[in-house]
């Protein structure tokens, strides 16, 4: 999957890809080791956020609010975490780094009002864009190291965006969507 942003007018720009829930399928306790992302363009700054969501975070009711989108996964939106351009996301927001537990269950997270942790890339970006082409996840379980492909691409576009296995994910502009 690859995820896109069109520049708005101005330079520099932030934006935020996410929509990656982080839990265990098994029940497993997960410690996260490392990070790992492939780019091919350079944001100017680039970080990874958590997003936490508790149970309690989670209003009854919360699917017929106006904001309802800010409690489901999200794709990803400009501006920086939490305050996107669409609102203000709720959560807990902290830097993804090595060392993070992950031991909710997926099929516990499945359910918004359980509440869930979801993994964000956030860019800030010139007028040359960034490209992300894959990110890996690198992790233990019971004392065992595995890796997670998350086959999954973000571009903000910008001046040095190349064609992506022949598609231009940066055609048209923003006022185009």
């Amino acid at each position: 999957m690859t995820l896109s942003a069109h520049a708005p007018k101005t330079s520099p720009w932030d934006v935020a890809f996410g929509g990656h829930q982080l839990c265990t399928t098994d029940g497993s306790t997960i410690e996260i080791e490392e990070f790992r992302l492939e780019t091919e363009v350079q944001a100017l700054r680039t970080e990874l956020v958590v997003r936490t969501l508790q149970s309690g975070d989670v209003p009854s009711g919360w699917e017929e609010r106006d904001d309802a989108e800010n409690f489901t996964t999200k794709s990803g939106g400009l501006g920086r975490l939490p305050d996107l351009e669409d609102g203000r996301l709720v959560g807990r927001f902290t830097q993804a780094k090595p060392g993070l537990m992950v031991t909710q269950g997926c099929d516990e997270a499945k359910e918004i009002k359980n509440g869930y942790t979801e993994l964000f890339v956030q860019f800030q970006v010139g007028e040359r864009g960034a490209y992300m082409s894959t990110m890996w996840i690198d992790y233990r379980v019971n004392g065992r190291p595995y890796t997670l492909d998350l086959e999954w691409g973000a571009i903000a576009c910008g001046d040095d965006i190349p064609l992506i296995d022949g598609h231009d994910y940066c055609a048209g502009t923003a006022d185009d969507e």
